[in-house]
């Protein structure tokens, strides 16, 4: 198939060329290629972000938290020192995206765009108060991910805007976060369940508790339910498993080739209550440092 190749160099650039036709974009690639390879998509004209410099922009800014812009891989995420430290939940779900190839390539961003109900990154970026940044013809608008995923595959996202980035706040002192994953094997693999927490532990008791999951309804799952009560807690093996079926019964699964929606819920559980200890594990190690 022969396309037209847009490359603008500003983002302005880009908004123009959206103006004018209905055209999809090109970030990472590692979806809309295999798309057009597949043949399920048959464009006249492809988008490219990949000459605007400030689109490759991952900075921290103490005090406000980071930004990652729209053409950030994977692979930096993974690898960076203070993502690392700081938003460690996040650091470790782009290390488990797909195939090295895939995390050298596709972008944070993008697998955000593509509202996958099992993307990585998404839980993550949930648990840890993420929003995202929308350049339009008018200028800038922001949302948080609950208002950003619709459905699979769908966005808050209108026609003629691109996301420049996402921002995650600056966690307060004391926080901690891990993301999990359960897949069929340890590597390439679509997520079964997954689950990401943030909090932080204040005189013994855990409080801004935000919990996630990711591959268990329609949209990845934010649960302020599960959250408010673990919130101001100690907690204890009991409550944590009392948190993972209060996330489960709060899940919406669908039964799919990869598991049963009933499999899913038990893991559902499982991955809240590991979440919750490897919190308290966490504690303790920087308390023994300390």
């Amino acid at each position: 198939m022969r396309f037209k190749l847009l490359e603008p160099s500003t983002i302005d650039e880009a908004l123009d060329f959206l103006a004018a036709a209905d055209v999809p974009i090109l970030a990472g690639g590692t979806d809309l290629l295999l798309k057009i390879k597949r043949g399920l998509i048959w464009p006249e004209a492809i988008l490219s972000l990949h000459r605007i410099p400030s689109l490759y922009c991952l900075s921290y800014e103490e005090g406000t938290g980071l930004s990652i812009g729209a053409l950030v891989t994977h692979v930096r995420v993974a690898q960076s020192p203070i993502v690392k430290e700081k938003f460690p939940a996040l650091a470790q779900a782009c290390a488990l995206v797909g195939s090295p190839q895939i995390r050298n390539l596709g972008t944070v961003v993008g697998n955000l765009a593509n509202a996958s109900p099992a993307a990585d990154s998404a839980s993550a970026l949930l648990a840890l108060g993420a929003q995202v940044i929308v350049r339009n013809s008018s200028g800038v608008r922001q949302m948080s991910l609950p208002d950003f995923f619709l459905g699979p595959g769908k966005t808050s996202i209108r026609h003629g805007e691109i996301i420049e980035a996402i921002t995650v706040p600056e966690p307060l002192a004391g926080t901690a976060s891990v993301y999990l994953k359960l897949g069929r094997r340890q590597a390439l693999e679509i997520s079964i369940c997954a689950a990401a927490l943030s909090a932080r532990r204040v005189q013994g008791h855990w409080q801004d508790v935000k919990l996630a999951l990711g591959a268990v309804a329609p949209t990845p799952l934010l649960l302020p339910e599960t959250a408010s009560y673990l919130e101001g807690k100690e907690w204890t093996s009991e409550m944590l498993e009392q948190a993972g079926r209060s996330a489960a019964a709060l899940s919406r699964p669908l039964d799919d080739q990869r598991a049963s929606a009933e499999y899913r819920r038990e893991m559902a559980e499982v991955l809240v209550k590991r979440c919750g200890l490897a919190l308290i594990e966490s504690a303790a190690g920087r308390n023994a440092h300390e």
